[in-house]
């Protein structure tokens, strides 16, 4: 699936409900794809208020955090404030390194690089090398954009499962 995009857009448009059993082994499934890919991103969308509060449940349980897209904005369900504040200024940036992320939000690297590595788990950032790295390796992360998320963020045909590219 991410072979063809670069992420996944997981549709709940016209589900009314999804029991959290479902909903925990779905997204352990599709996060475990994900992580095995740097440059992969996992949003879900078109949730109704009983779903969304299902997957919270279960999100928080098991103490992680989703991407999910909100009309045209990408927003993390679950997670700390400094997750989020993390993944708005990396959207307002769209491409960045670490260093460069660390500079603006004025915290030390290593503590960004746990922030970058929840993000990169929760779906919210893609990965990948930096080829201008002049020593060591250095990745170059990407949040996706309103602009980069176009006519996805409008309701997909019901019951499928989409690769995108973003």
């Amino acid at each position: 699936m991410l072979a063809e995009g670069d992420g996944l857009l997981l549709s709940f448009w016209q589900v009314d409900v999804a029991s959290p059993p479902f909903l925990a082994e779905v997204i352990g499934a599709l996060r475990a794809v994900l992580l095995a890919h740097e440059n992969g991103l996992l949003l879900v969308t078109g949730m109704n208020d009983d779903v969304k509060e299902s997957l919270e449940l279960v999100i928080n349980r098991q103490k992680m955090s989703i991407a999910a897209l909100e009309g045209e904005q990408v927003e993390l369900l679950g997670g700390s404030t400094q997750l989020v504040e993390t993944l708005r200024e990396a959207q307002r940036m769209g491409t960045f390194t670490a260093p460069d992320l660390a500079d603006r939000l004025k915290v030390k690297l290593p503590a960004l690089h746990q922030r970058l590595n929840a993000l990169r788990e929760a779906g919210a950032l893609s990965r990948e090398d930096d080829p201008t790295a002049t020593r060591g390796k250095r990745g170059k992360y990407t949040a996706p954009s309103p602009e980069d998320l176009g006519d996805i963020a409008a309701c997909p045909p019901p019951g499928e499962i989409t690769a995108v590219s973003v």
